[in-house]
């Protein structure tokens, strides 16, 4: 089993050329491939657009392999962050997401 980082998926998803992005592209589907929750969390927070995000979560949710904290936790927290994001500067230091 090969755990990913998260700079590597987020390279992988913003679809930059790499040593290791194109090593995890070889591999998925072949060799077993392990996200642990944070670094889950990590690369979720950083979609903007609801599409990208849902179809990086299903990726995502076909390789997390243990939780190592709660990962329907960290998914739903993942899709507020996407909603709140677009809407700070209207609400600078009010908003509590």
């Amino acid at each position: 089993m090969i755990v990913v980082d998260s700079s590597v998926w987020i390279d992988y998803f913003n679809g930059t050329d790499t040593r290791e992005t194109a090593l995890l592209d070889d591999i998925l589907g072949k060799q077993a491939v392990a996200i642990g929750d944070l670094v889950m969390a990590e690369v979720l927070q950083g979609f903007r657009d609801d599409r990208e995000l849902r179809f990086a979560q299903a990726v995502l949710e076909t390789l997390f392999s243990g939780r190592w904290l709660v990962a329907p936790t960290l998914l739903r927290a993942s899709e507020t962050i996407a909603l709140c994001v677009p809407l700070a500067p209207l609400f600078a230091r009010r908003l509590i997401c």
